[in-house]
């Protein structure tokens, strides 16, 4: 008990080194920087999107389910290191308890490559599912169709299909368990 600093440390080092590994391999796997590129552009061209590659939200769909899932594992690692050192300070008597466990705690978690990494990739997939809900949104809008006979009522499916859209997207980065991440996304769904 009381020296799980020294191991925390190493073993954060050997993580952020698997982490970055793990990362870059799935940027370069799903043309993760390529996606992000296009959409920046696509977003910031208002008028003549035609000369840009489209990016279909249904391929979209799946590399931010990919980066949810990984962002919620790293969440869930930290948790699992905040835990174990809570657990290892508990057993020790007072006088020997290190007064900055928690800021050091803190600080080895936001200085590591994978908390980085993730930051950088969340910051990535705000954008993407922001886009993903914008052009979600058009399509369900473009495709509206008019339900009822010329007596009847018309009813339309686009505003179910819309709540739909907001909903999945709302529910996806709830689950990321990233607070800033969520915040982003429910000002970009208002």
């Amino acid at each position: 008990p009381g020296h799980i600093f020294p191991l925390l440390k190493k073993l954060q080092q050997e993580c952020d080194r698997q982490a970055e590994a793990i990362t870059n391999q799935f940027t370069n796997k799903r043309d993760f920087y390529a996606k992000i590129k296009s959409i920046q552009q696509i977003s910031s061209s208002k008028s003549s999107t035609a000369n840009l590659e489209r990016i279909d939200p249904r391929t979209l769909d799946v590399l931010l389910g990919e980066i949810v899932l990984m962002n919620s594992r790293t969440e869930l690692y930290f948790r699992f290191l905040k835990n174990q050192v809570v657990a290892d300070m508990e057993v020790l008597p007072d006088e020997n308890k290190p007064e900055d466990m928690q800021k050091f705690l803190e600080k080895l978690i936001t200085d590591s490559g994978l908390s980085r990494k993730m930051q950088e990739i969340i910051g990535s997939y705000i954008i993407m599912e922001e886009f993903y809900m914008r052009e979600t949104v058009n399509k369900a809008i473009n495709f509206d169709t008019f339900e009822g006979d010329d007596d009847e009522a018309v009813t339309s499916s686009m505003v179910d299909d819309v709540f739909f859209i907001i909903k999945k997207s709302l529910r996806r980065v709830i689950t990321s368990a990233s607070v800033d991440g969520a915040c982003a996304m429910m000002n970009h769904a208002r």
